[in-house]
């Protein structure tokens, strides 16, 4: 379908904005502000002032993970940033993935928070985006899982050198969708759930992804077959954006499959973004992960941050351009913190320091109460130097799905909001 030309009367629609009831953890909800457009070089700028400031405080890779004195704190109210109900999109163009943003080589961005249409947002900055939502793509939904072309969910972006935009996306065959193909189809919730991680490309402009040829695409995949008789999840679920550190991308997968439960560390040459990526284990990365499908012999990680209870995270930063990483993820209701947007320290990746609650805005797992409900937590700094917004400065946004379900209908209303988030540094 053509997709709506008259952006003015699209951002119009979800101008207004009605206040939430959010006293407990952040007063009001409060318009995003134009702040202009920002550029590499000004965020290059905003580093170069926080090394002077001595944020980038050197870590070298070892020393004990949160050593340095960095935290982050909220800086104001939750803004709207989409509001679905007033956006005048197709149903099922909802947030329902993290946030991940991208800086076109003309300066332009675009930003994802991926259902499996994988509709987008487009403008001239990431504070004047318009939602690009009659333009999808996603998987054939085919019924074999060994072709691994069900759906697919945007998860990680980053430039190839030919152009192109490399996407890692969570992959997500579900038994139950596909006549006889899972004993349980019956019953509620997602059930014979076989999960990978698969890489898709997209041209520059990042608005539509194709998964890669069949025996290039699988990054991550279970060691075990799907099983129609298997009720729970299997597989890699989830990936953080993509970060660079010197030579090396890395990403985090949150796996779940026998003998695996956890965050996996994956790493890639820079110099070619679409591979291999590998996973560590072991104590180095050497493991590949083709699944039971492919060719060779099925590989494993060992989970970071099992130490510290991490949940799935998210999204990972670098606060400065040689300071600690941060990872944000979710807490649980009933679990054995308060449940919450917590955030941990790393200076590798591969130790993680203890949670701290960045914001006590609930997710809606482990509870059926009516009322408004945040998860998809993802860190992006608007002036960050890096094409994929993966270093931040002193000021940065948390962006989440809020999930509006205060009349106890858990539908698709879902909304895409921003905390403003500031770093805090003592001596």
């Amino acid at each position: 379908m053509m997709e709506r030309e008259d952006g003015r009367a699209i951002l119009s629609k979800f101008a207004p904005r009605r206040p939430d009831d959010l006293s407990r953890v952040n007063a009001g909800d409060s318009a995003v502000n134009a702040r202009g457009r920002r550029s590499a070089l000004r965020g290059a700028r905003l580093l170069a002032a926080l090394a002077t400031a001595g944020l980038t405080l050197a870590t070298g890779r070892a020393g004990a993970a949160g050593s340095q004195s960095v935290s982050l704190v909220p800086a104001g109210p939750v803004e709207t940033v989409f509001r679905w109900k007033d956006a005048g999109c197709p149903a099922d163009f909802i947030p329902d993935s993290p946030a991940r943003a991208w800086r076109r080589p003309d300066g332009s961005a675009m930003l994802i928070a991926a259902h499996y249409g994988n509709g987008s947002f487009s403008g001239p900055s990431l504070d004047a985006l318009q939602p690009r939502c009659r333009v999808r793509t996603g998987g054939e939904e085919d019924a074999d899982p060994a072709r691994f072309d069900d759906r697919f969910w945007v998860q990680a972006l980053y430039p190839v050198p030919d152009g192109r935009l490399l996407a890692l996306v969570s992959h997500e065959y579900m038994g139950k969708r596909h006549p006889g193909r899972c004993r349980f189809a019956d019953a509620p919730g997602p059930r014979c759930w076989y999960s990978a991680i698969l890489a898709a490309t997209a041209g520059p402009d990042g608005l539509s992804f194709t998964l890669r040829p069949r025996a290039e695409r699988v990054v991550a995949a279970p060691p075990v077959p799907y099983d129609p008789d298997r009720a729970p999840r299997t597989g890699f679920f989830t990936t953080t954006n993509i970060v660079r550190d010197g030579a090396w991308l890395y990403a985090l997968s949150w796996a779940e499959y026998p003998g695996v439960r956890g965050n996996c560390l994956l790493r890639a040459p820079a110099a070619t973004p679409e591979g291999p990526w590998l996973a560590r284990r072991g104590g180095a990365f050497a493991s590949r992960l083709p699944g039971v499908y492919d060719q060779g012999e099925p590989g494993g990680c060992d989970p970071v941050g099992t130490d510290r209870q991490l949940g799935i995270l998210r999204s990972v930063v670098r606060i400065g351009e040689t300071g600690p990483f941060a990872g944000v993820f979710s807490v649980a209701n009933g679990a054995s913190r308060p449940p919450g947007i917590y955030y941990s320290l790393s200076p590798d990746l591969v130790t993680w320091g203890e949670p701290r609650l960045l914001a006590p805005l609930r997710p809606w797992f482990g509870t059926m109460e009516c009322q408004a409900f945040y998860d998809y937590p993802s860190l992006i700094d608007p002036q960050s130097p890096s094409p994929v917004f993966d270093v931040a400065g002193r000021t940065l946004r948390l962006y989440l799905t809020r999930f509006n379900w205060t009349s106890c209908d858990r539908g698709l209303d879902r909304d895409l909001v921003m905390l403003p988030v500031r770093v805090e540094t003592t001596p």
